[in-house]
């Protein structure tokens, strides 16, 4: 009998992860959406905060159900991942990052070491970051990862090249300016497709191959935050050039904008709205409208914070952001909260409190 019981202990621990989780996603949808815009900014920020101190796993498959194998063999979650998502959500509450990897292995420590370094904080590790990423990139640009050293992924410029610009200037350091040039450049030569100007997953730079689907929704949106995020640490010529790229990038987005000012994860295919990259596109639209005093794009932020509204569940939490991609053309089927949508929501919802 101690074995029939401890057996059913052991189900139910297992399966108990898979249908609570599903079931409170399911509870959360239950009359989701916002009218007060100030009363949804508020609960944005309590829900960040709560994520921030939980700081809940990200998980790195669709499986909803029997999910233990995974948990068990170290497939369900990657720290690389946790760190820098729970690091753009401390950037949209507290303005700062947490400690970072300065290796230059990964440039997932760039956004903290750029927040470091505008609060005064860490100095000596983020120029010992700028120093490896420099050293690693020589002449050339640098990859996502060292497992994947010919492969540049739309993601990791807005990752490098606002804090490669800052330093640059910071220091009088060419070396980091030219490299962060040498990023956007390249992909913008090699990764956009020449039709719809729409960046791709990625490239390998052996072949010039573009790599992933063309217009990935959270990819364009990195891709267009590394131009507007990048001007806003830069001054004189730079700036004006990335002021130009981002207005490029911006009219480019939203001819793939969808009726409710949201954008979704496949631009060119998908009609159903993604909050990752709305959010984020969003954010990027009130940067460049703000910076180039542009009336159109600071509208299409302002319906990007309705559509997003609409996205949020009653506690805050906003929810219908794709699932981590596992891979170069490997994408998630899952809608969920995430907090990088979070994160970029919660900065939109501030930078609009007026509007």
């Amino acid at each position: 009998m101690k074995y029939i019981l401890f057996a059913a202990i052991v189900i139910a621990v297992f399966f108990g992860f898979d249908i609570g989780s599903t079931f409170l996603r399911w509870l959360g949808r239950i009359h989701m959406g916002w009218k007060d815009r100030n009363a949804w900014r508020e609960a944005v920020e309590k829900s960040a905060r709560k994520q921030k101190a939980w700081s809940g796993t990200i998980p790195l498959t669709d499986q909803t159900r029997f999910t233990w194998p995974e948990r068990i063999g170290g497939r369900w979650r990657s720290e690389r991942v946790q760190a820098w998502q729970m690091n753009a959500l401390n950037i949209a509450l507290e303005g700062k990052a947490r400690e970072f990897d300065d290796s230059g292995n990964s440039p997932e420590a760039c956004p903290a070491a750029l927040y470091a370094l505008l609060q005064g904080q860490y100095e000596e590790a983020a120029a010992k970051l700028a120093e490896n990423l420099l050293a690693k990139a020589g002449e050339g640009t640098l990859p996502y990862t060292p497992a994947l050293p010919d492969v540049r992924f739309a993601d990791s410029l807005q990752m490098l090249c606002p804090f490669l610009f800052y330093y640059g200037e910071r220091m009088r350091d060419l070396r980091a300016t030219d490299l962060a040039l040498r990023q956007l450049e390249e992909f913008n030569r090699l990764g956009t497709e020449l039709r719809t100007g729409l960046p791709f997953h990625a490239l390998d730079t052996r072949n010039a191959a573009p790599l992933g689907i063309c217009g990935w929704g959270r990819g364009a949106a990195f891709w267009f935050l590394a131009f507007a995020e990048s001007a806003v640490v830069t001054t004189g010529d730079t700036r004006e050039a990335l002021l130009i790229k981002a207005q490029e990038a911006a009219e480019i987005l939203l001819r793939y904008r969808l009726p409710d000012g949201a954008w979704s994860a496949a631009l060119l295919t998908d009609t159903r709205p993604e909050s990752s990259a709305t959010a984020m596109i969003g954010y990027g639209m009130w940067l460049t409208g703000a910076l180039c005093e542009i009336p159109e794009y600071m509208q299409a932020a302002v319906q990007a914070r309705s559509a997003l509204m609409a996205m949020t569940r009653k506690d805050g939490t906003v929810d219908f952001a794709q699932g981590d991609t596992r891979g170069i053309g490997v994408y998630s089927n899952l809608r969920r909260e995430l907090p990088l949508a979070q994160a970029y929501a919660l900065r939109l919802a501030n930078a609009l409190v007026h509007l």
